[in-house]
């Protein structure tokens, strides 16, 4: 039995189970913050999509490189959800994430 999210994440890292997620709303610090702390660890991998200016602008604060994610320029808020789930219908995600968007 797993006892905390440390010994899942030493699961999921042992296994190379890691996931990807399209963040929906990628325009967010702490949203995106998370997504880059657990790239970082080698949890999942991303996909981001929203305002690119403003997701290239905060990926630059977090000192993190554009180029270790896939970036999906998005202006409409339902669009960028629309978009995320559509990646996990086929199959080109595992799980859609809620970034900065109502």
């Amino acid at each position: 039995m797993l006892r905390g999210f440390s010994e899942i994440e030493a699961k999921i890292l042992d296994a190379g189970a890691g996931k990807t997620v399209a963040l929906a709303g990628s325009h967010a610090l702490d949203t995106l913050s998370a997504v880059v702390s657990a790239r970082r660890r080698g949890v999942i991998k991303a996909i981001l999509i929203g305002r690119e200016e403003e997701t290239l602008a905060l990926l630059d604060q977090l000192a993190e490189s554009p180029g270790d994610y896939t970036i999906l320029p998005e202006e409409d808020e339902t669009a960028m959800a629309a978009r995320a789930c559509r990646l996990v219908a086929e199959g080109k995600a595992d799980l859609p994430m809620k970034g900065i968007i109502q």
